[in-house]
């Protein structure tokens, strides 16, 4: 039957009848295919709280983690988080000739290790990233941002990590995934040229390596994606065969502070990056303005806004996981103080979550409306369709071409309703007509156990 769906103007029930024939289409292509999600989890989030000293605060007081992080890992259940080494702290004294070497394992450095520990046992995959280094291995210490390595410094920069690392490892049995420095492009908390960058993960993996470890690293992780491209920042670690050896990914962050990084032709460049070099592009810090106001944040304007963000990296540079900042109380998805309120952010990440799963494979969808978003996954027994609606005031009634005929279910999220899933619609010939209020997710899930989706997709 042919539906329309009218559950996000309130009245959470498919009505059936035909749309105008001025409807938005949206048109599946099952024979392109981009990236996989990845196995180990392809929604994930930011645990990086305990990196510096002033974020061990929370709501009861010094802990690992925070109730906002706590809520997250048993709804959401990330397979993928990503930390920070908190190395200023960890390693706050020059080691001097004859003396042992000096760490910090108290406070807030070690509710980090013990957080670490915790997804270790859960089997989470961690990324442990680096913000910041002890004011005796920059020349200008006074700084917050665009901290800068002593030029004697650099092999003293990669044995901290080292050993920051080795101690996770040989005392508390964590398990380091990938490692990064944060934004080396852009400064915040240390600069790193390209160049650089390329040299510390050198040193650090041979270091890492004369002892038993082998771990990869993140190209980039560039604070926004421009920055990747820009001065070839991430190509300098991919072409040099000392360092690519030792890089598992692409990464970028998706704030969309400068404008080229929105442009769909830079976005495809990663695409293509990551083709070209046969890894993997990643967002490990999700988001689109770094300083967005409470009142955003909490909005279904703000909600909207990080869907289509979404939208954008998963079409454009074919990002395969993608970490929200944060799961934790920063850019929170819940209210701190009552985590069973949602702000909106929630429930446009945990659509995804639900739906876009590990091993699906992305294929092509175009819209002829530019305000109508379409990502769609399949795997040989669920076929998902992400959809978001930016217009501000307008219902727009879409058609939906090329999907396997069956029932399909609807998860709907709206500023009227918040989150339903009780709503179904069958696509009959392959087509189905729904319709998406103004600022709304809907996501359409066909599961099947037997060999339809196979059979239509060829897979």
């Amino acid at each position: 039957m042919l539906c329309a769906l009218t559950a996000c103007n309130g009245n959470n029930s498919v009505s059936s009848g035909r749309i105008d024939v001025d409807s938005s289409v949206v048109t599946v292509d099952f024979s392109t295919r981009r990236q996989t999600m990845e196995t180990a989890g392809a929604i994930g989030g930011n645990y990086t709280k305990n990196r510096m000293y002033a974020s061990r605060i929370t709501v009861k007081g010094e802990r690992k983690d925070d109730d906002v992080g706590i809520y997250n890992l048993s709804t959401l259940n990330p397979g993928v988080v990503r930390v920070g080494i908190p190395l200023d702290y960890f390693k706050p004294y020059q080691n001097v000739a004859g003396s042992d070497a000096t760490f910090n394992n108290s406070d807030f450095v070690k509710y980090n290790f013990d957080l670490m520990k915790d997804f270790t046992d859960d089997g989470r995959m961690i990324i442990a990233s680096v913000w910041d280094v002890p004011d005796w291995m920059v020349s200008n210490p006074d700084n917050v941002d665009q901290r800068l390595i002593k030029s004697d410094m650099w092999d003293a920069f990669a044995s901290a990590i080292a050993e920051f690392v080795e101690y996770g490892i040989t005392r508390y049995g964590i398990k380091f995934s990938f490692l990064s420095v944060n934004e080396p492009n852009g400064g915040n908390q240390i600069r790193l040229s390209a160049a650089e960058y390329t040299d510390l993960i050198k040193r650090t993996s041979a270091k890492l390596r004369a002892n038993g470890y082998t771990i990869p690293w993140l190209a980039g992780d560039t604070d926004n994606a421009y920055g990747l491209l820009q001065n070839n920042y991430a190509r300098n670690q991919l072409d040099d065969p000392e360092c690519r050896q030792d890089i598992g990914a692409i990464s970028y962050h998706s704030w969309e502070w400068n404008p080229k990084a929105l442009d769909p032709a830079n976005l495809e460049q990663i695409y293509q990056l990551g083709k070209t070099y046969g890894l993997p592009v990643w967002v490990c810090e999700q988001g689109y303005d770094p300083s967005m106001s409470a009142d955003m944040h909490k909005s279904w304007e703000g909600a909207l806004k990080l869907g289509v963000n979404y939208y954008r990296a998963l079409k454009y540079t074919g990002a395969s996981m993608l970490l929200y900042w944060t799961y934790q109380w920063d850019f929170e998805l819940v209210d701190p103080y009552d985590v069973t309120s949602h702000y909106p952010i929630y429930y446009i990440v945990k659509q995804l979550n639900d739906t876009l799963l590990p091993g699906m494979i992305v294929v092509g969808a175009e819209s002829t409306n530019p305000n109508i978003c379409p990502i769609v996954s399949f795997n040989n027994n669920q076929v998902t369709v992400n959809l978001w609606n930016s217009d501000a005031s307008e219902t727009i009634p879409v058609v939906l071409k090329n999907l396997p005929d069956g029932e399909y279910e609807i998860i709907s999220s709206c500023e009227a309703i918040n989150w339903s899933a009780s709503d179904r619609v069958t696509v009959s010939g392959n087509t189905a007509k729904i319709e998406m209020p103004p600022r709304s997710m809907m996501t359409l899930v066909y599961r099947t156990t037997g060999s339809e989706i196979e059979d239509f997709t060829g897979n």
